[in-house]
């Protein structure tokens, strides 16, 4: 599946404003967390989880891709510490997450995947009372991103997910070893 979306992208690699490489690196990063969050909690579908980590920000593949100068405006602005979403929705009307949610419910995957897209920049509030496969994806977004610092990640996941941070810290070195192992 990621080499199929990879195939669709791979002109992206040609254009300096989005990093493709970063991209992947974060969204594998997120599927390793994701896949052993849920099996950490013992969710029956750990496959769906790594397949939700993995594919979680395809929206901004798909926005990057069919448009692409309002789309550098919005990295841009992120790069110049605007919020990601905010950008988004302010230039192209629609966000990465609705935007991935969108091409999920087209593929009409019966699953709580396009849930996980939808929600995985919400505000943290409102996220521990959501399905598991939106908390797992959550947190795992939190844990592999560079928005959150170390202490906001750890009591977001012991929140959501009621891990301690023995247990994040553990989370984290095995996805980093695995990334490691698969990405260099």
């Amino acid at each position: 599946l990621s080499a199929s979306v990879y195939q669709v992208f791979d002109e992206m690699e040609k254009d300096p404003s989005f990093n493709l490489q970063r991209y992947w690196f974060h969204s594998l990063e997120c599927a390793i967390l994701a896949n052993t969050i849920a099996k950490k909690i013992a969710y029956p579908f750990c496959e769906e989880a790594f397949v939700s980590g993995l594919l979680h920000d395809v929206g901004k593949l798909v926005l990057w891709n069919n448009f692409p100068n309002e789309y550098t405006k919005v990295l841009a602005e992120v790069e110049q510490g605007a919020d990601l979403t905010a950008s988004e929705e302010k230039i192209l009307g629609i966000t990465h997450a609705e935007a991935g949610a969108f091409l999920i419910d087209h593929w009409q995957l019966e699953s709580f995947i396009a849930d996980a897209f939808l929600y995985h920049h919400e505000p943290v509030e409102r996220i521990p009372n959501a399905l598991p496969m939106v908390k797992i994806v959550y947190v795992a977004n939190c844990l592999s991103s560079d928005a959150f610092d170390d202490d906001e990640r750890l009591k977001i996941a012991s929140n959501i997910m009621g891990l301690s941070s023995d247990e994040i810290d553990e989370l984290i070195e095995q996805a980093d070893s695995k990334v490691r192992q698969v990405a260099l």
